[in-house]
């Protein structure tokens, strides 16, 4: 089913459109919640509130900010306040875990989750890292991954170490989706 719902997806070159088709066809079927590591503005965020609000879930952000962006680009500084400004009117609906996703080493007391959504630090074993973290999820979306070596050799890594399909997006989008 799953597999079914992404190959279906990738149809639409438009990746917020995207993201909001899967969560339509698997969390109103199913009765795990969403993750996203590496919020930044809180674009996507608001998308997987809409949806956990439709289908009565929950969505937990583990993201640092501020206090963890010495390693991001200039150009992704401070987007705590627009974080807030996109999501702040999701309430009970939205966790924030305001933390480095590299300092978490397990999210058991989230529950199940259906959807995780990868796009934390891309350093060299940081993204295994997330990928291990979430492991479990019925799709793990992980972007950056045509844009990045490191993002790239720790998903494809992941894939052949455990029982995950990799499904790309066309050309121009960025992102792949893994799913059992």
């Amino acid at each position: 089913m799953v597999e079914k719902i992404i190959e279906e997806s990738i149809k639409i070159e438009n990746s917020s459109i995207r993201y909001a088709y899967i969560l339509d066809n698997v969390l109103s079927k199913t009765s795990g919640n969403v993750l996203e590591i590496g919020a930044g503005f809180g674009t996507n965020t608001a998308i997987f509130c809409e949806k956990a609000i439709k289908y009565n879930k929950k969505v937990y952000v583990i993201d640092p900010f501020e206090e963890g962006w010495k390693d991001m680009p200039e150009s992704y500084r401070y987007p705590y306040e627009e974080f807030v400004k996109s999501t702040d009117k999701y309430g009970s609906t939205m966790q924030l875990i305001k933390k480095s996703s590299q300092d978490i080493k397990s999210i058991k007391e989230y529950g199940k989750l259906e959807f995780a959504f990868v796009d934390g630090l891309q350093s060299v074993g940081a993204v295994l890292h997330d990928l291990k973290l979430v492991e479990g999820a019925s799709i793990i979306c992980v972007d950056d991954y045509s844009r990045r070596g490191e993002v790239k050799d720790d998903v494809d890594a992941f894939v052949r170490a455990t029982e995950y399909k990799l499904i790309e997006t066309p050309d121009e989008n960025r992102e792949v989706y893994l799913c059992k």
